[in-house]
């Protein structure tokens, strides 16, 4: 479902075919200091505790905010049953940037997840690739960040959106997949910020961390 108070010919969010992230289409958001647009999703029957979103956002400009805001809806045709749960916002300028929302904190009765563009600022990100599941066990790492470089060195950074304490790291010079055993593995990591050394100059590097929450219980990279 979706809904907008915009008075004009145009109804938000609408199908754009200017950028996607699978495929050849995606969702348009927009809101500004006195208008908003509201992506809602089918009723679930599963607790909406139990779930969690994933989607990706796409910044086209620098001169406004691409934030959504998560939630859920009782009414996907009233705004005013919406309850917030998270804010999250793309920061780079024309890239994809994947976020991933847990749900557990919800406590209401409300059945629809919903995805807003907020009034208040001018915001107009392109959604795409969203996706619901249950929360795993083991959550994976948000946020994996560089916070310092060295002449050979970069640390890393990340928040932990579970209870783990031991992380593993998979780097090296980009593309790498870790699930197809690319990449230097470091194990046995127990803090963060960490540092990892020894990297080659002029080179572009992709960084993955998974969760380790028990014996044969690992997160998503």
């Amino acid at each position: 479902n979706r809904m907008s108070n915009y008075s004009s010919s145009s109804a938000y969010p609408y199908v754009s075919s200017s950028y996607a992230f699978d495929g050849s289409k995606s969702v348009y958001m927009y809101s500004s200091n006195t208008s908003y647009s509201i992506l809602s999703l089918p009723s679930f029957t599963t607790p909406i505790d139990s779930l969690q979103i994933s989607f990706g956002l796409y910044k086209t400009n620098t001169s406004y905010t691409h934030e959504i805001h998560v939630g859920v809806m009782t009414d996907p045709n009233d705004i005013s049953t919406f309850v917030p749960i998270d804010t999250v916002a793309a920061s780079t300028l024309s890239n994809w940037e994947m976020f991933e929302i847990p749900l557990n904190s919800y406590t209401g009765t409300g059945g629809h997840i919903a995805l807003v563009s907020p009034n208040g600022a001018y915001s107009y990100p392109y959604l795409d690739n969203v996706q619901v599941d249950i929360i795993p066990t083991c959550p994976r790492p948000r946020d994996v960040v560089s916070v310092g470089t060295h002449s050979d060195t970069i640390v890393v950074d990340w928040t932990e959106f579970g209870s783990a304490t031991e992380w593993q790291i998979c780097y090296g010079p980009s593309p790498i997949d870790p699930t197809l055993g690319q990449g230097t593995m470091i194990s046995g990591v127990y803090s963060h910020p960490y540092a990892i050394p020894n990297l080659s100059n002029d080179t572009i590097y992709d960084v993955y961390v998974r969760s380790i929450c028990g014996p044969g219980d690992t997160s998503y990279w």
